[in-house]
């Protein structure tokens, strides 16, 4: 979900280009007004923070680290609604703007800052629980004979958070942001030239359209590259697991790029596999996970993350979130036009819902982002029955699945990793997840499996469902943009 909040944030600023202006700037006093209600959220975050770490201290109750998380979400999606408000009703961009100018990306980013720190303060506030909860493991994990990891500083564990939260999806977001912009620059610079050759207005802004099109998907395609780096990766030293994970990916016909160990300093234990394409496609496992689970539930998570790449699993979330962002766009058109019918002849009120139509598609993102979450658990539990039939026996090979059925050993094999995940992890199993749902849930879906044929695992039929209606969606969009494109010419 942090990516989502990082995506609201940034590409607020650049959806507040299309409305109306702003009239006259605040002044300087209303600007640090603006910031008040950030400084609000990290000052009672804090409070309340401190208060959790000392019940810790006096009672170390579990429910108190539920407390203390469910405050960091109030954090989060309270700094996302104080932007949107700052910037699309009380003219915080033209504040800042009016400070730094218009800078490629730099005014998006400033203008960013304020929401975007306030997440990091709670951070800084949450790590005396952190700790606590850490300390509380340190006893059990000696006896166990599992790994130490040395401890973070407060500085180290909120370097870690951005890292893998923030950045995650701020550095691609940023690129795409940064290239729509100069494309926009170069439209400008270079339009009247542009329309005497390529015929007129129109074609240069579908040239320009193609060209923002064409640089989101190339950050989309190339990201891998990035985000190994942003994240603390290192490639799986050679071995046997090395060996075996690779004829693992070699059966199953998944080419990658290289296979890394995600250094969580023993914070985080998952699997992720990253890229479309082989030449940037890389498979992770985090540092924790190799370090406490065995061979055979090591091989359950990885297959878990090879499933997500035979069944096409990126492209088709991708697919699912166009879907319905462009559904959801669809609603300021919706408006403008029930504006004219209901009060026809330009009234105010007709020109008002014109002009604030552009707003549409950020007040019904959270829907599109509902219907994506849910596209999104199903193939998580594709994923997992995919686990189970590579550990039955599937393989790329046609027909490899006929005759063949889940057994009892992959269903406690994948069922197991999941519930030593959930441990390690010091996860709730019943805690529902935007994109994953709960892990007792997926437990619960895997063990259903057991005895059932390969070719025709529930899930597989779920997900197929969900393919469809993608399909049939990205096919309706291509009609309207064609007949679109066809009545302006």
């Amino acid at each position: 979900m942090m990516q989502v909040i990082v995506i609201l944030i940034l590409a607020s600023s650049a959806m507040h280009d299309g409305l109306p202006a702003d009239g006259a700037a605040p002044t300087e006093g209303a600007a640090l007004l603006m910031m008040a209600p950030f400084v609000v959220l990290a000052m009672a975050n804090d409070a309340w923070q401190r208060r959790c770490a000392r019940v810790l201290d006096r009672t170390g109750r579990s429910r108190t680290v539920a407390s203390a998380d469910a405050m960091m979400s109030v954090v989060r999606w309270g700094a996302v609604a104080v932007h949107l408000i700052n910037v699309f009703w009380l003219g915080w961009v033209g504040v800042v703007r009016s400070a730094v100018g218009e800078m490629v990306l730099v005014d998006d980013l400033a203008a960013s800052a304020p929401a975007l720190l306030t997440i990091a303060a709670a951070w800084w506030s949450h790590y005396p629980v952190e700790r606590r909860v850490r300390d509380a493991r340190f006893f059990g994990a000696l006896e166990r004979g599992e790994t130490i990891y040395p401890p973070r500083t407060r500085w180290q564990y909120v370097g870690d958070q951005a890292r893998h939260s923030m950045l995650f999806a701020l550095a691609p977001m940023s690129l795409i942001l940064g290239w729509s912009e100069c494309v926009g620059l170069a439209e400008g610079a270079w339009g009247p030239a542009l329309e005497r050759r390529l015929g007129g207005a129109d074609a240069v802004a579908d040239v320009a359209a193609a060209a923002r099109v064409a640089g989101a998907l190339g950050v989309f395609i190339l990201s891998p590259a990035l985000l190994r780096r942003v994240w603390d990766t290192a490639p799986l030293g050679a071995g046997r697991l090395r060996e075996e994970l690779l004829r693992m990916c070699a059966r199953q016909r998944v080419r990658v790029r290289d296979l890394l160990v995600w250094r969580t300093h023993g914070t985080m234990i998952n699997g992720a596999v990253m890229g479309l394409i082989p030449r940037v496609r890389y498979i992770l496992l985090t540092d924790a996970l190799l370090d406490s689970l065995g061979e055979e539930q090591v091989e359950a998570v990885l297959a878990h993350e090879l499933g997500h790449v035979r069944r096409r699993h990126i492209p088709w979330l991708a697919a699912a979130m166009l879907v319905a962002i462009a559904m959801s766009a669809t609603i300021g058109g919706f408006l403008a036009a029930l504006a004219e019918w209901a009060w026809p002849g330009g009234s105010a009120a007709s020109a008002g819902l014109a002009e604030y139509a552009d707003l549409a598609p950020l007040a019904m993102l959270p829907i599109a982002v509902m219907a994506v979450g849910g596209v999104s658990r199903r193939f998580e539990r594709q994923a997992d029955a995919f686990a189970v039939a590579h550990l039955s026996g599937l393989t790329a090979e046609r027909g490899s699945a006929k005759g063949k059925s889940a057994t009892r050993e992959a269903v406690a094999a994948m069922a197991s990793a999941l519930r030593a995940v959930a441990v390690l992890n010091g996860v709730p199993l019943r805690r529902r997840f935007w994109r994953h749902g709960s892990l007792q849930g997926r437990i619960d879906a895997i063990e259903r499996l057991e005895g059932a044929p390969l070719d025709r695992l529930p899930p597989d039929r779920a997900a197929r469902r969900d393919m469809v209606a993608g399909a049939v969606g990205l096919m309706v969009l291509a009609g309207v943009a064609a007949s679109g494109l066809a009545m302006v010419r």
